[in-house]
């Protein structure tokens, strides 16, 4: 899934809308619920170098929130896309990066870490 295309189906499937906080990152973005306004999801452009998977360049990653145990076995697998969260608690956040992953898999994902979020 590429850029545009997530972004078009969080604020389909979730009525909501980019929030882009940062003006020294204008390539971040936050989802959030309406009624608790807390984070479900946040699209970036992380560094490569940052996310250990290569000397230069960005990668479009999202952070979702997960169950600690569902990360660490995500993490344990060593599936190409998963990475530990970036600029998130990294036990309970982990890092996915969105063209490594199906289209399914981030939509499992998304609506896990909306559910995690509501609580």
């Amino acid at each position: 899934m590429k850029r545009e295309e997530l972004i078009n189906y969080l604020k389909d499937a979730y009525d909501v809308e980019p929030e882009y906080m940062w003006a020294k990152y204008p390539n971040f973005c936050v989802f959030r619920y309406g009624h608790g306004r807390k984070w479900f999801t946040i699209l970036m452009d992380a560094p490569n170098k940052t996310l250990g998977i290569g000397d230069s360049g960005t990668t479009d990653v999202i952070d979702v929130r997960l169950a600690p145990t569902q990360i660490d076995d995500l993490l344990a697998s060593k599936t190409p896309g998963f990475l530990p969260a970036y600029h998130m608690n990294k036990s309970n956040w982990i890092s996915v990066v969105i063209e490594q992953v199906t289209k399914e898999q981030l939509i499992k994902l998304i609506a896990a870490s909306w559910e995690n979020t509501q609580k």
